[in-house]
């Protein structure tokens, strides 16, 4: 529901002409950023019963850490073959990530 909630509007966006293109491919890459570092770091916070919201605000409390790990998720998931053996290893990455950067704090 919450992918939803961001992509329609996108899409939506998508058709005016000329600027519309530019504004869904930028903040759409954004949101993907996003998602993938919110999807790969989940993990460990289902494990500890955190709620949805809880969860997004772990993500959000550092933005650019959260972003460029969700970047290279994206990126990294776009190579064939190697996005079937990549998968394991970011969830390994986000679990790794999530407790060295102390986001394990905030989900208390």
């Amino acid at each position: 529901m919450f992918y939803l909630i961001i992509i329609l509007p996108l899409f939506f966006i998508n058709f005016i002409p000329m600027i519309g293109n530019t504004i869904s491919f930028v903040f759409g890459s954004l949101f993907s950023f996003y998602y993938n570092a919110l999807d790969y770091m989940d993990y460990p916070m289902t494990r500890k019963m955190t709620g949805f919201r809880n969860k997004l605000r772990v993500i959000s409390s550092q933005k650019t850490l959260s972003a460029g790990f969700g970047a290279m998720a994206f990126i990294l998931t776009f190579i064939p073959v190697v996005n079937v053996l990549i998968n394991p290893l970011l969830v390994v990455s986000g679990t790794s990530l999530y407790y060295k950067k102390n986001y394990s704090q905030l989900t208390k």
